[in-house]
């Protein structure tokens, strides 16, 4: 009642707390918060790279590419990356016309704190961009592999076939998940202390692990997997 967490409640076992059922209860909760906070953590999580369209080729730099006509390929952010950044507060394109290189910077997303970078899959030239991505910049999150797509770029036919296949994309994709997971709960586990209990005070439950460890540190992170 003290510590706030029980409204009332008296004690019928004349205050012997070592064999109290709920002493016993309220310690193990306390003792196991530190672990609960984890496992919400990786409930936080991406999901891995399973869920990939067949009709599209993909970049180990988490993009994938799809023929349009000819020629012609429609760019976008695979979904993996897409939840791992979060909301975007906007999208940077590039210009119409504009000459991209494979493995350069050809997208800049706009996030919370810095930017992120997309490297551009295809060398070619821009022929298209999408005006929703402008206008309302969470379809890169939401929807990537439909209005959440960046650009469309000229580009010889067979420079697509050097790209991933699905198979190969699941693995690649997995693995940085994987590489992601890790690090973010070895950096979630090494700043979360044992404080014992405390004073409820109506604050907010924290649903995604960058609210845990700090979205400045939770993006290095992600930047060292992804960037």
């Amino acid at each position: 009642m003290t510590a706030g967490v029980l409204a009332y409640q008296l004690c019928n076992r004349e205050y012997d707390c070592d064999d109290c059922p709920l002493d016993i209860a309220l310690r193990k909760h306390f003792s196991d918060e530190s672990h609960q906070l984890i496992a919400s953590a990786k409930a936080s999580f991406p999901e891995g790279g399973g869920r990939l369209r067949e009709d599209r080729r993909y970049s180990e730099n988490h993009t994938w590419v799809q023929e349009r006509n000819g020629e012609m390929f429609r760019v976008g952010v695979e979904p993996q990356l897409a939840r791992a950044l979060l909301i975007p507060k906007s999208v940077v394109l590039p210009s119409l016309g504009q000459k991209v290189s494979k493995h350069q910077t050809s997208v800049w997303i706009v996030l919370e704190e810095g930017t992120f970078p997309i490297a551009s899959p295809l060398d070619g030239i821009i022929v298209s961009r999408n005006p929703l991505v402008a206008e309302q910049p969470s379809n890169v999150l939401q929807r990537p592999f439909d209005e959440g797509w960046l650009y469309e770029v000229e580009s010889p036919k067979e420079a697509a076939g050097e790209l991933l296949n699905v198979q190969q994309a699941t693995s690649v994709y997995e693995r940085d998940i994987q590489q992601l997971n890790k690090l973010l709960i070895e950096t979630l586990k090494s700043q979360t202390t044992d404080v014992g209990p405390t004073l409820a005070d109506g604050g907010m439950i924290l649903q995604h692990i960058a609210d845990m460890l700090g979205y400045k540190k939770y993006m290095k992170i992600v930047k060292m997997v992804y960037g």
